[in-house]
Formats: structure tokens, sequence, C-alpha cells
């Protein structure tokens, strides 16, 4: 357990060193080679537990397994790559905000703190620790969402905190009831609420304290992951976080939070399969309620944002399925998502700095202007649509066909005219921002110009999103089939 304690511990340490820093560039560096040391001590955690199954440590209050490796491939990959472009982000910032350079470095440290609770909360074993660490990963963001200061940027975040409260106090009532389905048969200590006993016990736990557990912390971490009706506070956090912040956002704290109902989803399922109807009802409403939201956008991070929340849609809808080709689907749209909607982001922000506006009126000519961003967010587009032979085709081929298949019809019917309207509605947008006609000829001499640090990123998971439409690698593969089982009851690997 040496390497898990290690990737928690690493993102405090590079981010007070890098608070602490003399200066910018001393900064810079730190979080740099921090990144990238946290990158591969947790790429070394996946690929052990890849090689030799789930790890747990001595106190049964960590443990690592094929699910929590897949959050975590997401949390080292878009952290890295997030990590990047702040480089570059930031530059570009200091150009145009009177910030000085402590709040810059705050945010380095915030940055890197955001990313330790996100990973305590997918090595958690004890439910009651993981509800902490998404709890922490709420307080941190906001502090990140208000980076700048700014009117808007203030009342996003404490939208986001009030609203993330009452949703994580709706998780706390699920984890005191879990609790108490546990404590005749484990006692009335912290092992009630270890997840490797409660999994192993599910059989003979108290199934009606289940059901009210799993339906508390479904509305709870449900509104951290961005399910309707309680996703209003994710279109404001994400248009006005620094870009980096609103991939992480958008990419992985999202999932995690799915993460957090999968554990306890898994539990119940064993006892009680009507819970399936639970996922699918949030799902479609989600996915419905997404469509006339997006399509009335003006500001380019909240039409995406607004996208963000039908793909949770989608996801929630494919598990509820619950067959295993469904739910193959819905786990790989977990990772189909994170890469596309990162690369959507980065390429926004990118047009951002460039055009100094998020209104989409007044972004047009990217191609002309700035190509490799256009190119990429076109490709995005597409890829997010689910338009063939993009990543994110694949997952949802898998999710719609299971629900056919499923005697769904009628619900899979509804998720697809959703799609439809959304890709109607997204190439609007996209084709007028990256094949229009700049209205003021002056703006072109301002923005031609392309940020490697912020370009780097993009092109990175702009090659995954083409590679995972046209091929699915082994491990990749296994990670699923092995989550699956852990879904269906199968067993501790």
């Amino acid at each position: 357990m040496f390497w898990v304690y290690l990737v928690l511990l690493l993102p405090l340490i590079i981010g007070i060193f890098s608070w602490i820093s003399p200066n910018l560039k001393e900064t810079e560096r730190i979080h740099f080679w921090g990144s990238i040391l946290f990158f591969f001590v947790g790429i070394r955690i996946i690929y052990q537990v890849y090689q030799k199954g789930p790890m747990i440590s001595q106190n049964q209050y960590f443990y690592v397994d094929e699910l929590s490796s897949w959050i975590m491939m997401m949390i080292v990959v878009i952290g890295f790559l997030s990590s990047i472009y702040s480089i570059g982000y930031i530059r570009e910032e200091q150009e145009r905000h009177s910030l000085n350079e402590k709040q810059y470095q705050r945010y380095y440290l915030f940055f890197h703190l955001f990313l330790m609770t996100m990973v305590l909360a997918v090595v958690s074993n004890n439910i009651g620790i993981m509800w902490v660490a998404i709890e922490l990963t709420a307080l941190v963001s906001a502090l990140l969402v208000a980076h700048d200061r700014s009117g808007t940027s203030l009342e996003a975040a404490w939208k986001y905190l009030i609203i993330g409260s009452v949703g994580i106090s709706f998780a706390l009532i699920g984890v005191i009831f879990l609790y108490g389905a546990a404590v005749n048969q484990l006692g009335g200590t912290a092992s009630a609420l270890h997840w490797t006993n409660l999994y192993e016990m599910a059989n003979i736990l108290n199934p009606n304290y289940l059901k009210y557990a799993f339906l508390f912390i479904l509305i709870g971490f449900g509104t951290k992951a961005g399910l309707a009706p309680m996703h209003f506070w994710l279109p404001d956090a994400h248009s006005q976080a620094p870009t980096p912040i609103s991939a992480l956002l958008s990419g992985v704290l999202l999932n995690t939070a799915i993460f957090g109902v999968l554990r306890v989803y898994s539990i119940l399922y064993q006892v009680y399969h009507p819970v399936q109807w639970w996922l699918i009802l949030f799902g479609v409403f989600t996915v419905v309620i997404s469509v006339p939201f997006l399509l009335i956008q003006k500001d380019i991070k909240r039409l995406l944002a607004y996208s963000s929340v039908e793909h949770i849609g989608i996801i929630f809808f494919g598990l509820g399925i619950a067959t295993p080709f469904a739910w193959y689907g819905a786990i790989l749209h977990m990772l189909n998502h994170t890469l596309i909607k990162s690369m959507l982001f980065f390429s926004a922000g990118h047009m951002v700095v460039r055009y100094r506006s998020k209104w989409m009126n007044r972004i047009r000519g990217v191609y002309h202007n700035l190509p490799i961003s256009g190119v990429l967010f076109l490709i995005g587009i597409f890829a997010i649509t689910g338009s063939p032979p993009f990543n994110a085709f694949i997952s949802e081929y898998h999710i719609l066909l299971g629900g056919i298949d499923s005697g769904l019809a009628l619900w899979t019917i509804i998720v697809f005219f959703s799609i439809i309207l959304i890709f109607a509605g997204m190439f609007y947008y996209g084709s007028k921002m990256i094949l229009g006609k700049n209205q003021e000829e002056n703006l072109n001499k301002q923005i031609r110009k392309e940020n490697r640090w912020m370009v780097s990123p993009m092109l990175i998971l702009g090659f995954l999103v083409i590679l995972f439409g046209t091929y699915i690698p082994a491990p990749i593969d296994q990670f699923i089939q092995r989550t699956i089982r852990i879904l269906q009851g199968g067993g501790l690997s």
C-alpha cells in the first residue's frame, strides 16, 4: 500500500511547496515536475491492480480495486493534462488580470488539494471517509471556482457550495442508514462502514435500511454528479471556473460522485434488483431536461456544462439497464465523456483566452485564427454527440442497444431523440464558431497565436478520442469486465 499512501501525500506536498515558493516561476517548476511524479505513481497503482488484483491496507480503511482504479485513471490522466494546461492558462491570465503572484500560487495549492481529495474518495474502503472526501472536493473546488474573485465567480461558488451542501447532507443520511443496516451484523465499529464488509455480507443486511441508504446516497452524490433536478450548480460552476478546473469538474469530479453511487449500488443490487429503475428514471429525466437548456445557451462554457448534464444522464440510464452489455457501455462512457469533454473545455478555454469573450456570437473564424483548437473543437463536437468513428459512439451504441434488448424501447427512444436534438444544437453553435467569419477585422491580428502549453494536452486527448473510437486496448476492456463483475455481485477479486 506504499504507493497508495504516496499518491495521497504527493498532491499535498506539491501544493504546499507550490504555495510557499519564492516566485511564480519556481511554483511552475514544482507544479510541473510534481504533476509528472503524481501521474506515474498513479499509473503504477493502476498497473499493480491490473496485474495482481485489488489491494487493501492492513487496517482496512483503504482499498483499491478495478472500480477504484478506473476512476483513478481518469484523475491522474486528466489531472496531469490539466496541470500542463494550467501553466499556459495562468500565464495568459497574468496578462489580463490584476491578481498578484501569491493568488496564482494559491491556485496551484488548491489545484493539487483538489486532486488529493478525489484520490482519497476513490481509495477509501470506509464509506464514511469516502463521504468526507467527497465533501472536501466541494470545499476545495469552490475556492477554485472563485479564483478570479469576480462577482459572477463568487456567486457561482456560493451556489455550488449551498446546493452541494444540501446534496451531501442527503448523502450523510444515507451513510447513517447504511450503518444502521450493518450494525447488528458487524458491530458498532468503523468496520460496519467498510465497503468490503458490506459487499460480502449484503444478503444478511437489513434490506429496508439498504433501500433508504441508497435512495439518500443517490440523491446526495447524484447532486454532485449533476443529476437533474439537482444539477443547477453545475452550469454556473463550470462556466466560471478557470478552464483547467472546468475540465476536472466535468471530466473527473462527476465520475468521482458516480463512484460513490456505484459503491452502494453494488451492495443493494445483490438483494433488490428493482433499484435499477431509480437509475433509469433519474437518467432519462436528466437527459431530457438538459436539451432545452443546452439549445438556448450563449456562453460556450455553459453549453459544454449542459452537455455534461446530458452525458451524466446517459451514464445513469446505462447503469440502470443493468445488463452486462449496457453496463459495459456505461462504464466505458465514463471514460469517453471524460476524454472528450476535457478536450472540448481545453479548446474552448483557448478560444476564450484569445477572443477575450465566452459569448459564442463573438467567437468566429476559429479555424482561421486558431487552427489546432478549431479542428479539435469540431472533432469534439462530433465525438461528444456520439458520431462514428469516435469513442462515444461505441459506448452510446452499447447503452442504446442494451436498452432495446432489455425491453426499454420507449425510454431508449426518448434518450436517442434527445441525443439527436443535442447534436443539432452543438453542431450549429460549433460550426458557426469554427467556420464563421469574424465580424471585426481587427480581431484577427490579436488572436493569431496558439499557446503550446494549452495546445499539447488537447492534441493528446484528440489522439485518444480517435484511438478509442477504433480500438479498445485489452487493459481497458479487462478493467471494464472486472468492474461489471463487481456490480453484478460476483464477489471481491
